[in-house]
């Protein structure tokens, strides 16, 4: 117990101390460091991106969550395995401090991002100027996370639970999966804790937990004895996805196309390899306290997101191109969040995304031999063996 708390405080801590360092990240120069505090608008053309870096473009991508997690696997792997670098990129990867990610996007304080869709629509619903390029995650990855044994086991035990969020917009994500669940939202009691919101379930402080794949099984591997309903079992739309401004996007097509391309590069890494996809995050992010088979089934989760869990959907996924969008998967965001009253009126899906800057010509034999080659090199890949003496 004792252990837990500590890790819940040091996920809390991880908030402020890890907002532009630690797993802070700048491609250009393949190594953690501080990364830098966008005062203003970045420059927005293609000429204006390229600098100190030499040749490469500065962009930053932006998180709203703490980035010691596995949230960012593909983009860890890029970095590291010079994926960015290869398509002229110096990635800045920071958090998002008292504003959102959507909001730094429109406002070019960053140029990358991926909201979920909630979020995305309800920042779209308000004018702010931005569009979904790619889906970093294929299926609705989110859902509810519940201590194992206890009085919820499916849906309809929801009903006047406690359920504890990250910050108080994830209620427009929960909601419409909640409904599409046939669970009665007005009997949910909402409640915000941060990144303490799985220490509040063990506790007993609240029932339940609005998390995703990736996240809770991390959060397994961290010691928390849970269970999970997913959204994807009752709502088939699509989940985070990558945005930019639209000008910016407009002015800088080559340098959008190469982020996607890059990025799509790291996924498939991951795919190929989870072992080396999970070695390279816990070698980033090495305050992350967690097994070794907690970190491969958290890049399980992450894969699971970006590729699907029914074969059509991964197999449609490779196909057609990681990061593709689906209309129909869009049309029932769009559905669910006017239902559950998150945006006022419909969107046009075709003002949400494009999938003009989908690539899937790039060499995917390199990627898999890089995948294949990688040699785990962190500490928790080489207590591994203790790790499963200590089980038995």
């Amino acid at each position: 117990m004792k252990l837990k708390k500590l890790l819940s405080l040091l996920l809390a801590l991880s908030v402020s101390a890890f907002a532009f360092i630690g797993c802070s990240s700048s491609s250009g120069s393949g190594a953690s460091g501080a990364g830098s505090t966008p005062t203003g608008a970045l420059p927005n053309s293609e000429e204006a991106q390229s600098g100190a870096s030499g040749d490469l473009k500065k962009v930053t991508f932006v998180s709203p969550t703490a980035l010691e997690s596995f949230d960012y696997v593909a983009l860890y792997v890029a970095d590291k395995m010079g994926y960015f670098k290869d398509e002229g990129l110096d990635v800045t990867i920071q958090q998002a401090i008292g504003t959102t990610d959507s909001k730094m996007v429109a406002t070019q304080q960053a140029q990358f991002a991926y909201p979920s869709p909630g979020i995305l629509l309800s920042a779209l619903s308000q004018g702010l100027p931005v569009v979904a390029v790619a889906n970093k995650n294929k299926i609705d990855e989110f859902g509810i996370a519940f201590k194992k044994g206890g009085n919820i086991k499916t849906w309809s035990d929801l009903k006047g639970k406690t359920i504890v969020l990250g910050n108080a917009s994830w209620q427009s994500i929960g909601v419409p999966i909640l409904q599409a669940a046939k669970v009665d939202t007005n009997t949910i009691k909402w409640t915000v804790a941060g990144d303490t919101r799985f220490q509040m379930v063990e506790d007993g402080k609240a029932d339940g937990v609005l998390t995703w794949i990736a996240e809770y099984k991390q959060m397994v591997g961290q010691g928390f004895n849970l269970d999970f309903l997913c959204g994807d079992d009752v709502l088939k739309e699509c989940a985070n996805a990558i945005i930019v401004n639209t000008d910016y996007a407009k002015q800088n097509p080559d340098t959008v196309k190469a982020f996607v391309r890059a990025w799509a590069k790291g996924s498939y890494f991951m795919k190929v390899n989870p072992d080396a996809a999970a070695d390279i995050v816990l070698n980033k992010c090495p305050s992350i306290q967690i097994t070794w088979n907690g970190a491969v089934g958290a890049v399980d989760g992450a894969i699971q997101q970006t590729f699907g869990i029914e074969d059509s959907d991964v197999q449609d996924t490779l196909k057609n191109g990681i990061g593709i969008q689906s209309a129909s998967r869009w049309q029932a965001a769009v559905d669910a969040a006017f239902s559950a009253k998150v945006i006022s009126k419909k969107i046009d899906i075709k003002d949400i995304y494009t999938n003009q800057y989908i690539d899937n010509t790039w060499d995917k034999s390199k990627v898999e031999t890089d995948a294949k080659n990688y040699q785990c090199t962190s500490k928790v890949y080489q207590n591994k063996g203790s790790e499963s003496a200590a089980s038995k």
